[in-house]
């Protein structure tokens, strides 16, 4: 997705990786807008000049506060693990 959709209200969405994917975080974005071409969130927002202000944060990272997925897949041992943090806040 390169870092950003747009779930509305009882949607849902499936995410694929590769196989050879190893780890990655995803986290929400609430009170998202496009204020004169700019997509800005009130929490997670990627919209800053090092990613044109767009819905796709490019590898930057998020603004807090921000509740983050964490996933490992596949480890040296083959084993899979998540976690949830709010260690930079919470938005959900």
């Amino acid at each position: 997705e390169n870092g950003g959709f747009e779930l509305t209200s009882g949607q849902s969405k499936e995410i694929r990786v590769p196989d050879n994917w190893e780890s990655g975080r995803i986290w929400p974005r609430t009170g998202c807008k496009d204020i004169d071409g700019r997509f800005i969130c009130a929490t997670g927002s990627c919209g800053a000049a090092a990613d044109n202000f767009g819905m796709e944060c490019k590898g930057i990272g998020r603004e807090r506060p921000a509740t983050i997925a964490e996933f490992t897949l596949s480890d040296h041992a083959g084993n899979d693990f998540y976690d949830l943090s709010n260690v930079d806040g919470h938005n959900i």
